[in-house]
C-alpha cells in the first residue's frame, strides 16, 4: 500500500487526475489519499480510489472500485458537479438530503450497490439530469405524478429495486427519453397510454413487475423503439401487429 505524496498539491494548474489503474496488476494502490489533493483549486475530473474532494469538481468516478459505507452528506458542497459515477460498488445506507443540494447535476450513477431509502420524489427535483441510473439497489418508493416539464433525461434506469405503485401518465413529460428500465421492481397498476406520445423512445423494459392490463397499441407506432421487454407480469390480450422494421431494424418484443 503506497500514500500519494503530498506533493501533488503544489500542482496547481492541474485539471484532470486519473488514478483509476491503480486496482490494476504492477500498480500501487493507495492507503491515504492527501489533504492537499484538496489544493489543486483547478482540479475538474477526479477518478480515484479514494478521495479529497475540492469545491469546483465537476466530474466524480468511483466506479467499480471496493467503497463502503454511506455518502457523506459533505457532497452538497460540491455546487459544481455535474456527473458523479460511484457505480459498482459496496455504498450502503439512505442518500443525504444534502445531496438534493447538487442542483447542476446531469449524470448520476449509483447502479450496483446496497443504497436504500426513498429517493425518486428528490431526485426528481433535480431538473438538469439527463441521465438516472439507480438500478442494483434497496431503493423503495413510488414514481411521482408532478414530473416537472423542464426535464431533459435521456436515461431512466431503476430496475432491481423495491419500487412500488403504478407507472403514472406523467412519465410522458420526460419527452426526451430514450431509454427506460423499471424491470424487476413492484410496479402495479397498467401500462399507460401516453408512453406512446414518447417519440425518442429506443428501449423500454418493464419485465418482472406486477403489471396488468391491455398492452397499448399505440406503443407500437413509436418509430425509434427497437426493444420492449413485457415479459414475467400480468398483462392480458393480444400483442398488437408489430410493423416489421423500425428505425433501426426489427423490433425485438419480449412477451409476458
Amino acid at each position: 500500500m503506497k500514500i500519494l505524496s503530498p506533493a501533488i498539491g503544489l500542482a496547481i494548474s492541474l485539471s484532470y487526475l486519473n488514478l483509476r489503474a491503480c486496482h490494476q496488476r504492477n500498480c500501487p494502490t493507495f492507503s491515504e489519499i492527501p489533504e492537499a489533493v484538496g489544493d489543486l483549486i483547478n482540479l475538474q475530473h477526479l477518478t480515484i480510489c479514494g478521495y479529497k474532494l475540492n469545491y469546483n469538481l465537476s466530474v466524480i468516478n468511483f466506479n467499480a472500485n471496493k467503497l463502503t459505507g454511506g455518502i457523506s452528506g459533505s457532497i452538497g458542497n460540491l455546487k459544481r458537479l455535474l456527473a458523479l459515477e460511484i457505480s459498482s460498488n459496496n455504498l450502503t445506507g439512505p442518500i443525504p438530503m444534502e445531496f438534493y443540494d447538487l442542483k447542476e447535476l446531469k449524470y448520476l450513477d449509483l447502479e450496483g450497490n446496497k443504497l436504500e431509502g426513498f429517493v425518486l420524489a428528490n431526485i426528481f427535483s433535480l431538473s438538469k439530469l439527463e441521465k438516472i441510473d439507480l438500478s442494483g439497489n434497496n431503493f423503495v418508493g413510488s414514481i411521482p405524478d408532478d414530473i416537472d416539464h423542464s426535464f431533459q433525461l435521456n436515461d431512466l434506469c431503476l430496475s432491481k429495486n423495491s419500487f412500488t405503485g403504478r407507472i403514472p401518465e406523467s412519465i410522458s413529460r420526460f419527452e426526451s427519453l430514450c431509454i427506460l428500465d423499471l424491470s424487476m421492481n413492484k410496479f402495479t397498476g397498467s401500462i399507460p397510454v401516453t408512453i406512446a406520445s414518447m417519440h425518442h423512445l429506443e428501449y423500454m423494459d418493464v419485465s418482472q413487475n406486477l403489471l396488468t392490463g391491455s398492452i397499448p397499441e399505440a406503443m407500437f407506432n413509436l418509430a425509434f423503439l427497437y426493444y420492449l421487454n413485457l415479459s414475467q407480469n400480468n398483462l392480458s390480450g393480444e400483442i398488437p401487429v408489430v410493423p416489421c422494421y423500425k428505425r433501426f431494424g426489427p423490433l425485438k418484443v419480449f412477451e409476458t
